[in-house]
């Protein structure tokens, strides 16, 4: 259920408020605030104070363009650990969960992995954090595969810099073919529909969920 919502609200954010905000040159205090419902949502479900106790971690791609820095820490599972200069809009929309990133490129990967979570990852066990690898790697070289199948590989030497791109035309072909164009249009439909069914019918409500209160020491909310 978490995941179907929140996929919805996602795309809510993504398709028609951050167009909005970059449209009307939003204040910094409305892009602070870009997310936070989603944010609030999820930390009501997950973790500690959340109905499911199990703390929640995601893994996506990197962000295209950014400038990632390979590190002198490698994990056995997780592979190099990379860093980046400042954080991209995707990392930003994550904190407002209460997860923090980390990057790391598992072995026979050319590219990092986005890897979002409320603990660091290498407090979890070997398993959890190699199932977690299996699923996201396999999607993500249908995905992505101009970054996950490219035959051009960050650079595994600690201090050197990296980046990927979707206009990378240096790929292996996937075996299957992820309709991109399908996913953008139901993103709109999603969008839109939360927008009309949600957002619009439950504004009052909402807001007074947005403006819980978040503890900065356990990450837990509660409204006000």
């Amino acid at each position: 259920m978490y995941y179907n919502f929140s996929s919805y609200l996602r795309d809510y954010d993504f398709r028609v408020v951050l167009p909005s905000l970059v449209r009307t040159k939003a204040p910094s205090q409305e892009w602070a605030s870009f997310g936070r419902l989603h944010g609030l949502l999820t930390r009501l479900q997950f973790g500690a104070d959340g109905v499911i106790k199990t703390p929640l971690a995601v893994c996506i791609s990197i962000a295209q363009n950014h400038a990632y820095v390979a590190t002198q820490y490698q994990h056995s599972i997780l592979g190099r650990e990379y860093k980046t200069e400042s954080s991209s809009l995707t990392d930003r929309y994550f904190a407002q969960m209460g997860l923090q990133a980390q990057f790391f490129m598992p072995q026979g990967l050319p590219a990092p992995l986005a890897f979002y979570s409320s603990r660091a990852l290498q407090e979890e066990t070997d398993i959890y954090i190699a199932s977690l690898i299996a699923v996201m790697v396999n999607f993500q070289r249908i995905y992505r595969p101009e970054i996950y199948l490219s035959r051009r590989g960050f650079s595994p030497i600690p201090g050197e810099v990296s980046r990927a791109s979707l206009s990378n035309q240096d790929f292996e072909k996937p075996a299957l073919v992820y309709d991109r164009l399908e996913r953008e249009q139901l993103a709109d439909q999603q969008a839109h529909l939360i927008e009309d069914c949600l957002m619009m019918r439950h504004g009052d409500w909402l807001k007074k969920i947005s403006s819980a209160t978040i503890d900065p020491q356990t990450g837990g909310c509660s409204p006000k």
